[in-house]
């Protein structure tokens, strides 16, 4: 199989593979195009980039070859645009799971849930960028889950005063025709 070789344009974002086959009815050779691959592939990931024409195939030896062309000739900020892009896709998969649980709704009780729920969702992602930047996540994030603890229980309260939660009494005397504490299990002599 002929070499692969790579054809470029000035200011080219794309590089056209071709190879070189002598054609003994012209008796010359013959510019075969193999595909087009762009220029700011990364060379460890540029399968995506990478469009061949119908009936083209690539070897091992092929590969090696793109590899080693964008290494040399590629965008230097391949690997960086790749990582860019890949973010992007798991920022954007992350919002469109998010979306039903930050839809707003009309209930107070559902829009407590859904942020709640989204709050969850997103502590783990929050605790590892404060890590990234060098903090300690304790110290950042613990006022804040303080000052939500300290409305939580604002919020039972009111749920007790209203009668929808029970409330909690400690040590309440028994009531009558129970048993009392010491006396559950009587001794019989």
């Amino acid at each position: 199989m002929p070499k692969l070789c790579f054809k470029t344009r000035p200011q080219g974002k794309t590089v056209q593979l071709v190879r070189h086959t002598y054609s003994p009815t012209h008796k010359r050779s013959q510019t075969l195009t193999v595909g087009t691959l762009s220029t700011r592939a990364d060379p460890e990931d540029y399968q995506a980039d990478l469009k061949l024409t119908p009936g083209s195939t690539l070897d091992t030896a092929d590969h090696a070859a793109i590899v080693h062309w964008l290494r040399q000739h590629g965008s230097p900020e391949a690997a960086r645009y790749r990582a860019a892009q890949i973010e992007r896709i798991k920022a954007e998969l992350q919002q469109e799971q998010l979306a039903p649980a930050l839809a707003i709704p009309k209930d107070p009780f559902e829009q407590a849930q859904s942020a709640l729920l989204a709050l969850k969702l997103e502590l783990p992602a929050m605790t590892q960028a404060i890590i990234e930047r060098g903090e300690t996540a304790w110290p950042v994030l613990r006022p804040n889950y303080l000052a939500l603890l300290k409305t939580w229980k604002g919020l039972v309260k009111a749920a007790q005063a209203t009668k929808i939660a029970k409330q909690c009494k400690r040590g309440s005397a028994p009531t009558e025709g129970s048993i009392p504490a010491n006396q559950e299990d009587p001794v019989v002599d």
